[in-house]
């Protein structure tokens, strides 16, 4: 039996990210939640800032995501961001979420 989700990360330039994954945690604006296949459909709306990391076959992938959407139906989950930056770790997206804020100010 089949455990992936399909995740589609697209940003207002185009299709970031397309694939299986395993599982995913992102941050929506009522908190941080985990998605595995066979979550209920949900809809939540993504933060000024927040971090996506999902893991596909023993590797893990992060990204910056700053605001958007968030649909789970099915085994697919779809992200719509107004940008998002692809990471190399947690700590490094920390650090650029810490670079996008000051930025601003």
């Amino acid at each position: 039996m089949d455990k992936t989700i399909n995740l589609r990360i697209l940003t207002t330039k185009g299709l970031a990210f397309e694939g299986e994954v395993d599982e995913l945690y992102v941050r929506t604006s009522a908190g941080p939640v985990g998605i595995l296949r066979g979550h209920t459909p949900y809809l939540a709306s993504l933060p000024e800032y927040g971090t996506l990391r999902f893991t596909a076959r023993s590797s893990v992938g992060y990204y910056v995501v700053k605001r958007g959407a968030l649909e789970v139906k099915g085994e697919n989950v779809l992200v719509m961001s107004h940008e998002v930056i692809q990471a190399k770790s947690e700590e490094d997206a920390k650090g650029i979420i810490e670079k996008l804020k000051s930025e601003e100010q």
